[in-house]
């Protein structure tokens, strides 16, 4: 596998606090190990995150819009603006840790027709989890795998799951935008699981990544 490029986009909304912590931890997992650049859309913030973002050197790509817009557009923003082969979709409450991103990486080299691929994720501050996959009820709802769990199945395993959240993510830049992107008429939610939806009906699967795991407030 070439060494792959990773777009890394970030919708911001405040919480400077949280947008600090997420930045310096992106730097210290990925700074000299691959090709990558780092996106930030901030969503009309009030806070400072404004004249902080405006500070970033050029290691970062900063849009600024003037009302708020919302999960979906600024997603598909970042996207649209992206260099890099992969996109890595990431809030700025999620902190990435140790080596994260390579094993989601390597999923599009082992496996065929991927489209999301996504990560465990433990609720910050606790040693609960809150994300293992995203599964559906028989009645439709969907629902986060590993939700309160205190232990963590499938370790070593790379495991197809009906949809993934995009809370920290990857997709090929090519057969996202091929796709449509996020829908948005979504606001802040469900956007990610209706974008695995028509991902799979145009038969691509979505994996998580059971040995990359990160933190979500």
């Amino acid at each position: 596998m070439s060494v792959p490029s990773v777009s890394v986009i970030i919708s911001v909304f405040e919480q400077l606090q949280y947008t600090k912590r997420c930045l310096a931890q992106l730097e210290e997992t990925l700074a000299g190990k691959l090709d990558y650049e780092v996106i930030v859309i901030d969503d009309a913030s009030k806070d400072g995150t404004v004249e902080f973002l405006k500070g970033l050197d050029e290691r970062y790509r900063v849009f600024f819009n003037d009302q708020n817009q919302g999960f979906a557009k600024n997603n598909n923003l970042g996207a649209r603006e992206a260099r890099c082969e992969y996109l890595c979709f990431l809030n700025n409450d999620v902190f990435v840790q140790g080596d994260w991103l390579t094993p989601m990486l390597r999923v599009f080299e082992e496996k065929e027709k991927v489209g999301m691929v996504g990560n465990v994720q433990k609720l910050a501050g606790s040693r609960r989890y809150d994300h293992m996959g995203i599964v559906f009820s028989p009645q439709g709802k969907p629902c986060h795998y590993g939700q309160g769990f205190l232990h963590r199945p499938f370790k070593g395993e790379v495991r197809k799951w009906s949809a993934v959240t995009t809370a920290c993510c990857l997709a090929n830049r090519g057969k996202f935008l091929e796709i449509g992107g996020f829908d948005e008429i979504f606001l802040n939610g469900c956007e990610d699981i209706d974008l695995c939806l028509r991902m799979a009906e145009a038969g691509l699967d979505h994996y998580v990544v059971h040995d990359s795991v990160v933190e979500h407030v």
